[in-house]
């Protein structure tokens, strides 16, 4: 990576008292340029840019696309709107933080018992690919970045959202900061972003052994605060109190003229009357491209799914129940219903539907008890199901406990044991069904041999 470039030194720094005296006068100003259409009215000439999310951060959205300069529009997409990809326009502004929730421990009101954090993993792999699609295909995404949180008590949260993973391919080291300086716009093209929504709350350190060609946009004093990657990926500090749809508009506003307008200077761009011209290599490299991105894609799934399975050592509640289940279905071929039937989590069925074991999981700080092998018999019981046929509990014990040997050295009581094999219910903990993945990888027909396991197990379920 070259050495980033700290361009326009003497760009002016903001104030708090500038900041806010700027933020109503700039929304009037961009909204008098801009002006919104109906969804029918949008020629397709005009470049798209997808604003994704904004309404987990509290923002109203905007009911109808916001045209820009004439030939841009802005549409606003819901966090939970999965019918529209982000990577189907010229670029889009992706807020971090959205994807995850990080509840920590009130230790005076006691709302919970210790930092948890809950993720939308599905969702956030979805999105992910769409950003590096856009990224590795020369369009820009625009990560708006608050407070980038890489661990709490428990564990370490450094892949729970978009932002984070985009960082991660970067080398881009992050910490979080209450240092509140003044920020200094390193591009004049950001300067109005930097007045009305510049705020430090988290600092970067950029890796010098990364090839990106990586550019500062702002500073706080001497430490990195917003930058871009490659003139296409950029992360921009942020913040607002103002969460209206007019609020949201003026956001988008400002940062699409400031990446558009950035980007016309430092890259080359041909008009599409030049698309006519096309040599006999550029379309040998073209279809080569295009093989190879569709491997790469292919490739970041089959890669996405290893991190999503370890993800039974941090999860409980319906996370641990989704990644339980992926890996029944999508590492051992089982067949599995996830219907929640009469509290049980799900059933793993024979290629006729028929039932072959009830399954549910847990997720506990401490150590496994009675009660949860009871609830799997109840649940069993209420869904008028043979005792004959197997229960598997899954349990991620220990969560309190933050290492890999730590978790391995934890026990089941011997007499828990008894009172589930009397019940015909296999205890399985998470760490133990990691190793037991990773024996059976060479072997051939895993589920036939989980199956074998489960029928055969004595009340504990471990690998052999």
């Amino acid at each position: 990576m070259q050495n980033p470039k700290n361009q326009n030194p003497t760009a002016g720094i903001v104030t708090t008292t500038e900041r806010l005296l700027v933020c109503d006068k700039v929304s009037q100003y961009l909204l008098g340029e801009v002006k919104t259409v109906s969804k029918h009215n949008v020629s397709e000439s005009m470049h798209k840019v997808y604003a994704y999310g904004f309404d987990k951060l509290g923002f109203k959205l905007p009911r109808q696309p916001l045209q820009i300069d004439g030939h841009i529009i802005v549409e606003f997409i819901a966090f939970e709107d999965t019918s529209q990809p982000i990577d189907a326009g010229i670029g889009a502004i992706i807020p971090q933080g959205i994807f995850e929730d990080i509840r920590y421990d009130n230790a005076q009101h006691r709302i919970i018992r210790e930092d948890e954090i809950w993720v939308r993993r599905e969702l956030l792999a979805a999105k992910e690919l769409q950003a590096v699609n856009l990224v590795q295909s020369g369009r820009w995404l625009a990560v708006l970045v608050d407070r980038v949180v890489d661990e709490i008590s428990t564990q370490s949260c450094n892949d729970t959202d978009v932002c984070k993973r985009l960082l991660n391919r970067y080398a881009v080291q992050r910490t979080p900061t209450k240092d509140r300086s003044p920020l200094t716009h390193k591009r004049s093209e950001f300067e109005e972003y930097i007045k009305t929504y510049g705020v430090s709350r988290t600092m970067f350190r950029l890796d010098d052994s990364n090839d990106s060609d990586a550019v500062v946009l702002s500073t706080a004093g001497e430490e990195i605060v917003g930058m871009e990657f490659d003139r296409n990926c950029f992360f921009l500090p942020f913040h607002t109190d103002k969460h209206t749809a007019r609020g949201a508009e003026a956001l988008a506003a400002t940062i699409v003229r400031a990446v558009e307008s950035y980007r016309s200077k430092e890259i080359l761009s041909l008009p599409s009357w030049l698309d006519d011209f096309v040599f006999e290599g550029e379309n040998k490299d073209r279809a080569r491209v295009e093989s190879l991105e569709a491997d790469l894609l292919l490739a970041s799934r089959d890669f996405e799914k290893w991190s999503r399975f370890k993800g039974v050592l941090v999860s409980s509640g319906e996370i641990l129940r989704g990644i339980v289940a992926d890996i029944l279905e999508q590492f051992f071929g089982l067949r599995v219903d996830r219907t929640d039937v009469c509290r049980e989590d799900g059933r793993i069925l024979d290629a006729d539907g028929e039932v072959l074991a009830v399954l549910e999981t847990k997720g506990v700080s401490g150590g496994i008890k009675r009660a949860h092998v009871n609830s799997l018999d109840t649940n069993r019981e209420r869904s008028n199901l043979d005792a004959s046929i197997p229960g598997l509990l899954i349990v991620n014990n220990a969560m309190n406990l933050r290492g890999l040997e730590e978790r391995k050295a934890t026990t089941v009581h011997p007499e828990i044991l008894n009172h589930a094999a009397k019940l015909n219910i296999a205890v399985l903990r998470s760490v133990d069904l990691l190793v037991l993945m990773r024996h059976m990888e060479g072997i051939e027909n895993r589920g036939e041999r989980f199956l074998e396991m489960l029928r055969s197990s004595k009340g504990q379920f471990a690998p052999s």
